[in-house]
């Protein structure tokens, strides 16, 4: 570096998510991953430690402090570990696809993978409203193919494909998956017998 230049230090964050269970004290220093070293080689041995931040246990009083479009990332683990379900946040979203991804990826919830596909157009900017769209666009798709009596088999597919995957990936109990997506258990029974009934006729 330059002389004179000014000088920063590095600064190494891991932002845990998980919500049944805390990161606790196992596992934040490289001595705690390889065990300590003997005297001999112990002094050469830097017992590197890792900055753990466990997003959703996180207080009320901290997640109001960040500025950031990271507060309604910090209020939705929290609210998942508190809840198990999530009310969306009323506030405005200033990076709407980089929050909606990072969601998509860490939460396993289909209904921000779901609402990434219309986030370039930036007209709702609201957490609130994206979700809602994104309920109304699984639950809404198949009317365009026409169909008219029952239930939609184009929601029916989208409804079964979320609590399924919310049940095998995440191992969420049908009640929870269905409520995480705000739909009733009954709703995601009959979306089945739809499947089943489509199946049998074909």
């Amino acid at each position: 570096m330059t002389k004179g230049k000014d000088r920063y230090p590095v600064v190494t964050l891991v932002l845990y998510f998980g919500t049944d269970e805390r990161w606790g004290q196992k596992s934040r220093s490289l001595y705690d991953v390889v065990g300590t070293p003997d005297k001999e080689i112990g002094r050469f041995v830097h017992n590197y430690r890792a900055n753990i931040f466990e997003i959703a246990w996180l207080d009320d009083d901290t997640v109001a402090k960040f500025k950031s479009d990271f507060r309604i990332i910090a209020d939705y683990f929290v609210q998942m570990r508190k809840n198990h379900e999530y009310v969306p946040s009323k506030e405005n979203i200033r990076h709407v696809e980089e929050v909606l991804n990072l969601l998509a990826a860490v939460s396993g919830d289909r209904r921000f993978e779901i609402s990434q596909n219309e986030a370039e157009e930036r007209k709702v900017t609201k957490m609130e409203d994206w979700l809602t769209r994104a309920l109304d666009k699984a639950t809404t798709k198949g009317m365009e193919q026409g169909i008219e009596k029952g239930i939609n088999r184009g929601m029916a597919r989208n409804l079964v494909k979320c609590v399924d995957s919310l049940m095998q990936n995440e191992g969420y109990s049908k009640e929870r998956a269905c409520r995480v997506l705000n739909f009733s258990v009954s709703e995601y029974e009959a979306a089945k017998k739809t499947l089943a009934d489509e199946t049998v006729l074909a």
